[in-house]
């Protein structure tokens, strides 16, 4: 089960990241589907608990994936110039040097 639980975690966070939040109907089916199946010999409670932490995980994990998109990408930011900063030789003077 935690096995199952990691994967609709990653699954939760690419589709994050890539999607809107429709998405998230179809992907709780499945993630319900496979909790069950997981859940096969235990209890009606035990069953409906595997369910609702395999749910519950797919939502976190979407919201975490659908935050990261926002973060900012230092990185790779644009000066002024419109070049990338690591691209633009030291001797070209920027738009506010000129």
């Amino acid at each position: 089960m935690l096995i199952f639980l990691l994967i609709c975690l990653l699954i939760g966070a690419v589709l994050g990241q890539r999607f809107n939040i429709l998405v998230l109907v179809p992907a709780m089916v499945l993630a319900a589907a496979g909790a069950a199946s997981f859940a096969y010999p235990y209890t009606f409670w035990q069953f409906i608990g595997a369910v609702l932490v395999a749910t519950s995980v797919l939502q976190i994990a979407y919201f975490v994936g659908a935050g990261t998109r926002y973060l900012p990408a230092t990185r790779t930011s644009v000066t002024d110039s419109g070049f990338p900063a690591a691209s633009r030789p030291h001797g070209v003077p920027t738009i506010r040097q000129l």
